[in-house]
């Protein structure tokens, strides 16, 4: 019979569960030992994390469907102009596409 208490990582109180591994709160990145508290105090901080890289990620999204749309556009007024099937529009054409894509932030 194991009679060690398990503490928290976080407050070094009790986690008040069964023992080490059986029925412990652990974080997704492997931390823990955690009392609840402590738990729903990190876990929380964990979706925010995740939550933020998501809306940074659906910012850079859309900032790229916009340029694609002024792409499309450009090619459209070319298309609109009867000069699509020329060698000159098409011409423009593949020059839009080809534009270089500005370079990402870090």
């Amino acid at each position: 019979m194991n009679n060690k208490i398990e503490k928290c990582i976080q407050c070094d109180q009790p986690t008040d569960r069964a023992g080490i591994h059986e029925d412990s709160l652990y974080l997704d990145n492997g931390e823990g030992p955690l009392c609840l508290d402590c738990y729903q105090e990190s876990h929380i901080l964990e979706l925010e994390t995740e939550r933020d890289a998501l809306r940074a990620r659906v910012k850079d999204l859309e900032e790229h469907v916009a340029e694609i749309h002024a792409k499309m556009d450009r090619i459209m007024k070319i298309a609109n102009g009867n000069n699509f099937g020329s060698v000159e529009g098409l011409v423009k054409v593949r020059e839009i596409i080809r534009e270089p894509e500005p370079p990402e932030e870090q």
